[in-house]
């Protein structure tokens, strides 16, 4: 990291992993005017559960949508269907944004004004395939990484990890699913020591599922076990080679030598959800320098069960 340089990430910490948005709602009484019968009941929880087996679940890496059998697209927008939703969002120097979608990846070079489907979509690679932890290496922004689960039945896409040498424009795979592991790839996270080192997570594996590649994710070893049997992520933090957050329901942990050994942010109590980088130009926020062990609130939120918070690293010279 460059002299005077700072780096801010933020933690979204939460009692639970949120899965949607819950509204809590409390009675004194039964309300007026409304009789709750069992019939009511049993049809109410009908209805519940017919939704949740047609809607995403918005939980976890990869999103929660069935596979769709036979389905029959309709396109109604430049993103395909109607059901089409996104999972990651990457903004790349030279006004590139690219997207992974539930139906593909898709591609800008205008900011966002017009769109171009590159993945995913009839004929091409990933197709009938649903794109999940989008990502770009911090060294070489070129190089992005994307991992796949199955969206509709039947499929002439391949389950793996896919990588791009140009922007999104074209991939490649670099690895398949059934290769490493019996269920899928959890997520995965760009490296920071060279670019050409990505790291997976495989939930099965639990606290041996964090591996590392160094070839553009051809093939992988082992990292250190962590401390935790279960995370939803790992955040190689830029410009700071081999230093890594893993977090989860438990909380998180820092790794100084690329996942070797952790340190667990004994402050840090809850589930993290999501931990990120800001943006080149940061936040507007007033608050203290601190170092990767301490954790300072930047303001209070209406949700009782999520803070936010901040972690500022200042190099010296």
């Amino acid at each position: 990291m460059q002299p005077g340089a700072i780096m801010r990430l933020f933690q979204l910490r939460a009692t639970g992993r949120p899965q949607g948005f819950a509204f809590p709602m409390r009675a004194t009484g039964r309300p007026q005017g409304f009789a709750l019968t069992n019939r009511y009941l049993r049809f109410v929880f009908f209805i519940v559960i017919a939704l949740l087996l047609v809607a995403c679940s918005g939980g976890g890496s990869s999103g929660g949508t069935q596979p769709d059998a036979n389905a029959t697209p309709q396109a109604v927008n430049g993103f395909g269907v109607a059901a089409n939703h996104v999972h990651s969002l990457i903004a790349l120097p030279t006004h590139v944004l690219v997207m992974a979608t539930h139906y593909g990846i898709f591609r800008s070079q205008d900011n966002g004004a017009t769109w171009q489907e590159v993945a995913g979509g009839p004929g091409q690679l990933m197709g009938g395939l649903m794109t999940y932890a989008l990502t770009y290496s911090p060294l070489d922004p070129q190089r992005l990484y994307v991992l796949t689960q199955i969206a509709t039945i039947p499929h002439s896409g391949t389950l793996g990890l896919y990588t791009s040498a140009d922007e999104g424009k074209t991939w490649k795979l670099s690895i398949t699913t059934a290769s490493i592991t019996n269920t899928s790839i959890f997520t995965e996270a760009a490296g920071n020591d060279n670019p050409n080192e990505v790291y997976i997570y495989l939930s099965d594996l639990g606290a041996l599922g964090l591996k590392v590649s160094l070839d553009n994710g051809q093939h992988f070893s082992s990292t250190g076990t962590l401390p935790f049997g279960l995370i939803f992520g790992v955040l190689p933090i830029p410009g700071a080679p081999g230093q890594l957050l893993a977090y989860g329901s438990n909380g998180m942990a820092r790794s100084t030598d690329g996942g070797n050994h952790w340190q667990v942010f004994k402050s840090i109590t809850g589930g993290i959800d999501d931990v990120t980088t800001a943006g080149p130009r940061g936040i507007r926020c007033r608050t203290s320098v601190a170092t990767w062990q301490s954790w300072l609130p930047i303001q209070p939120t209406p949700l009782r069960s999520i803070s936010r918070f901040l972690i500022q690293q200042r190099s010296i010279g």
